[in-house]
């Protein structure tokens, strides 16, 4: 319900280019573009949810915990143990919800963009 939420709240404020980066631990984000793959009940179903909220999944990897650090980012992570190893789940607004034409054409029949990954 949280990441749902947030997601939720961030398309509508959203503009036509912008972007939503989740950080999560490596492989809580459910997706198979995770090197590490869970039980989908033990994931944050991030792309699910970042449907339900009018958002795509557009690209999975690893999350640059140093560069934010050095931006002044600090997270506590599970029980004050940080983001090791965490992945970035970018998401962008729906192309159906952008007026312009070369956005639709990043979807595919379904309806769904491409998602990419980068992996260590």
């Amino acid at each position: 319900e949280l990441l749902g939420s947030f997601l939720k709240a961030a398309e509508g404020i959203l503009a036509e280019a912008g972007e939503v980066v989740v950080s999560l631990l490596r492989g809580q984000g459910g997706t198979a573009a995770e090197a590490e793959q869970r039980r989908p009940k033990d994931t944050w179903q991030a792309m699910e949810l970042g449907l339900e909220a009018g958002l795509l999944l557009r690209h999975v990897g690893s999350c640059p915990m140093k560069d934010l650090a050095e931006l002044g980012y600090t997270t506590t992570g599970f029980r004050g143990q940080g983001l090791r190893d965490a992945t970035a789940q970018v998401f962008q607004v729906r192309a159906c919800r952008l007026r312009c034409p070369s956005s639709a054409s990043t979807t595919s029949a379904s309806g769904l963009a491409p998602i990419s990954a980068t992996r260590r």
